[in-house]
């Protein structure tokens, strides 16, 4: 028939175009039809496989030609119905990740404890990983194998069971696969954290967070969270960029009438540079000393001590090898010029071990409860979820993609804004009769500290930015704003 799909591969040679004969040509049909990987054909005795995931004829040699398909697409196959979890689950999941705050929050009051370690079994762990299994099923869909340029071996590996190792990527690195794949791996490394990330931590704890691969025997520490995620934290602190910083530099000399640089090597070989760099390293490294009370053993031993005497040159390193055994250093390599600072910046790697993979599933659960009532709203939610939370990038800018994203799921206001919603949904209390009854408002205050200490109320401290639990303090204080005191 004439409107029939015809199949031709092209000889590299001489852009010939070659059709293959009618039986492999209705091979080749049935088996795209199907949406099958590949399919093995044989022409003139030989055997060859054509992928459809790069429209390739591969031979046994490792060569290859392209392969075309003209005719009429092949219907769509319908999208398997979203089966949207147990209310149950979800409410699981939320108060897991609630667990786990609290968690962190313990471990970072004992950070200097070198034995208090975070449980490696997280209350409610298997609803997690479960809501991470459905995350998984919703990125198999084929919007999002389209829309970051996924293929068939990207897909299979949403099917990956959980602990089993996963594939090593750059992060951000365009050139090592799709973006797809980087958002799977990512899925991937953030479900095997639900598990793994507690023991992880707890190992660099006892490393003291050095960056140092030799510092870990065995799959343990940095080489454990490489296995289980396919990429590690950062345990160093980036100083200066020497050629993304060197304009922002320059207009600084400029204006207090200092020589600027002509480029980013002439800076990084600046006194300038060396001295920007200990200025600004000396406070970190000692607060990481403080932090964990470290001896000045411990401190020479961990290569976060500073004197005088060192602080004239700083260390090259051309390698990932160097890392971590140095103060600060220098890394210069193929058009990379940066300075490090030998400490981490804890609160991110308490976020990327602990409260990612919690907070990323709980982020999760929030979309499907706030948008399930339309089909079309989901959908829209899920799109946003995986374009704006599941980061390809390292693990502390997935952590921090996570925190940004459920910031706007979950509507983050200040506790004064929280305190203004509580009195507001519960005037089943504060009744006019009520307040008429309290001239000096000693009962409203009472039944407020009540409420917010039943509900267990967090919001954000407009001075820290940061959340945190709501206090007496807090409601005195909203109560006079409110009184125009």
């Amino acid at each position: 028939m004439s409107d029939c799909p015809k199949w031709i591969s092209i000889d590299p040679r001489n852009n010939a175009k070659v059709p293959y004969d009618t039986a492999t040509n209705a091979m080749l049909e049935r088996a795209f039809q199907a949406k099958e990987a590949h399919c093995d054909v044989y022409l003139g005795g030989v055997s060859f496989r054509v992928t459809f995931s790069d429209m390739r004829q591969h031979n046994g040699t490792g060569g290859s030609r392209q392969v075309k398909r003209s005719g009429p697409a092949p219907p769509p196959v319908p999208e398997a119905p979203v089966v949207l979890p147990d209310p149950l689950l979800l409410y699981a999941v939320v108060q897991s990740a609630s667990v786990m705050d609290q968690a962190v929050a313990d471990a970072n009051h004992r950070i200097a404890d070198r034995t208090a370690h975070v449980p490696t079994t997280p209350p409610g762990s298997p609803q997690v990983l479960a809501l991470y299994d459905c995350m998984l099923c919703e990125l198999r869909k084929r919007c999002y194998v389209e829309k970051y340029g996924g293929c068939d071996e990207d897909v299979t590996m949403t099917k990956q069971p959980q602990g089993q190792q996963v594939q090593n990527y750059y992060a951000n690195v365009a050139d090592d696969g799709s973006i797809y794949r980087r958002k799977v791996l990512s899925v991937l490394g953030l479900r095997n954290l639900v598990v793994h990330g507690a023991a992880i931590f707890n190992e660099l704890k006892d490393k003291l967070f050095s960056g140092d691969p030799g510092a870990y025997s065995g799959q343990t520490g940095l080489g454990k969270m490489r296995h289980y995620t396919g990429n590690t934290v950062d345990l160093d602190t980036v100083l200066l960029n020497a050629n993304v910083q060197l304009r922002a530099i320059n207009v600084m000399l400029k204006a207090e009438g200092k020589p600027t640089f002509q480029s980013g090597d002439a800076l990084a070989k600046s006194d300038f540079a060396r001295d920007y760099v200990y200025n600004a390293a000396t406070p970190l490294l000692n607060d990481f000393i403080e932090k964990l009370k470290l001896t000045e053993a411990e401190a020479k031993r961990r290569c976060v001590f500073v004197d005088s005497a060192s602080r004239g040159t700083i260390h090259v390193a051309t390698g990932n090898s160097d890392r971590g055994k140095q103060p600060v250093w220098h890394y210069n390599n193929v058009g990379v010029s940066t300075f490090h600072c030998n400490v981490p910046t804890l609160p991110d790697v308490f976020g990327a071990l602990l409260l990612a993979p919690f907070h990323g599933a709980k982020a999760f659960a929030l979309v499907i409860e706030k948008n399930k009532s339309t089909p079309e709203k989901l959908a829209s939610a899920f799109d946003s979820f995986f374009e704006d939370c599941i980061s390809d990038s390292c693990f502390n800018g997935k952590w921090k993609s996570i925190e940004q994203f459920l910031e706007k799921v979950e509507e983050v206001i200040t506790i004064p804004q929280m305190l203004s919603r509580l009195q507001a949904n519960n005037t089943d209390v504060f009744t006019q009769a009520f307040l008429d009854a309290d001239p000096d408002h000693s009962k409203e205050r009472e039944e407020m500290l009540k409420i917010v200490q039943k509900q267990q109320a967090v919001a954000l401290d407009p001075t820290t930015k940061k959340k945190r639990p709501i206090t007496a303090a807090d409601v005195d204080s909203w109560m006079k704003t409110c009184l125009g005191e």
